[in-house]
């Protein structure tokens, strides 16, 4: 005997398959399987960058649009004595401070930066929140001197 030829090598040792429906939904699987990891590699580092970047942008606009509602409520606040209106106007002038810096800075500001801002800024509207309660709340409070009662003690002391 011979060396068999290449048919009869492939017609005795290879596996006759046909072409079936588990056939094509293995091969399916596969191609599947396939892009699915070239979408995790390729793809999705992508759109994580983008993630990020659009989570910075939503920041800056949050912390703009809150910075601007908290100087409109402000500016609506009114008070009774002067002393309440100084405590009202202080704060007003540092969110006109921090309303030039953050205008001046967005470009500037990192994430956390920005987080810290509006930190800062939640903590004036609790302050906002405690002046417009019913009665309001203020921080500064004015007290007087009986003045009459001390000059009476005074003098009361000095004759003795």
């Amino acid at each position: 005997m011979g060396m068999p030829s290449r048919k009869e090598l492939k017609s005795r040792y290879s596996v006759k398959r046909r072409r079936d429906i588990v056939t094509g939904f293995a091969i399916c699987l596969f191609l599947l399987l396939v892009s699915f990891q070239l979408f995790l590699t390729l793809v999705v580092p992508g759109l994580l960058k983008k993630k990020k970047a659009f989570e910075f942008h939503v920041a800056k606009l949050e912390m703009s649009s809150q910075l601007d509602t908290l100087r409109k409520e402000l500016s609506r606040v009114r008070t009774d004595s002067d002393v309440q209106s100084g405590e009202v106007t202080t704060v007003c002038n540092v969110t006109d401070q921090l309303a030039m810096y953050t205008r001046d800075s967005l470009d500037q500001l990192s994430l956390k930066q920005i987080f810290q801002l509006k930190r800062i800024f939640g903590q004036y509207e609790a302050v906002l929140r405690r002046w417009k309660e019913r009665p309001p709340r203020y921080y500064t409070v004015q007290e007087t001197i009986d003045t009459d009662s001390l000059m009476r003690a005074l003098r009361k002391e000095i004759k003795e």
